[in-house]
């Protein structure tokens, strides 16, 4: 009989990272609409790598990230819908995150923007440096944050992970890509004008998640 150990659950084998993806990818899904409409959200299409975000590019993604919270228009119980405001606050702020894309704006200086449209918690604000820069800045939400605790034997922070959490997670998701043969070299700002590497480098996220989903339930925190 197949036993899990939870001792092997936590053993990071980047020797078996390319079969470790390739098994807990397959438990990714991935159903998110187009707001009013029956049409899935094309992940890889709306980051419109090479170009400029639209506003149209951005609202679908931040809906894909977070249908709940994140789509353009709130009902709120009745038949009237009004605009979202945490996500007109980031359309507002637009033209940073094409700036940031392109390499107008000093990393230091976009961090204070994403950290006034998301004041609280990590995980948002990764996710308008991965869309200024996909190749670059990975995904992140509790389930890969779980993941990377368990591998780094990690206590789950009280407050909420930090920016240094973030950092220690970016560093584990590029070794994890490069022995699973994903990235061949460290992660730049032209690698974000392709979509083929950042597609691939998304099948990561994709077995990550899964994983640290499996992770909360089979052994929690």
């Amino acid at each position: 009989m197949f036993v899990i150990r939870q001792a092997e659950l936590r053993a990071l084998d980047l020797s078996q990272a390319s079969e470790f993806i390739e098994y807990w990818r397959q438990f990714y899904t991935d159903n998110v609409k187009v707001y009013g409409s029956q049409e899935q959200i094309n992940y890889g299409k709306e980051l419109n790598v090479g170009h400029d975000l639209t506003p149209q590019n951005l609202k679908r993604l931040l809906r894909w990230k977070d249908p709940q919270f994140l789509t353009e228009e709130i009902h709120g119980g009745t038949a009237d819908a009004h605009l979202n405001p945490k996500v007109q606050k980031v359309l507002s702020e637009l033209p940073s995150i094409n700036a940031f894309r392109c390499n107008k704006l000093p990393d230091s200086e976009y961090r204070g923007v994403v950290s006034n449209l998301f004041p609280n918690g990590v995980v948002w604000r990764a996710f308008l440096f991965h869309l200024a820069r996909p190749a670059e800045y990975p995904i992140a939400d509790r389930f890969v944050f779980r993941a990377a605790r368990s591998w780094l034997g990690a206590e789950k922070p009280k407050s909420g992970e930090t920016w240094s959490d973030y950092d220690k997670y970016r560093s584990l998701f590029v070794q994890i890509c490069q022995a699973a043969g994903r990235l061949q070299s460290e992660p730049s700002l032209e690698d974000s004008h392709d979509l083929t590497p950042v597609l691939r480098l998304k099948t990561v996220d994709d077995a990550l998640m899964s994983f640290g989903r499996f992770l909360e339930t089979f052994d929690p925190e």
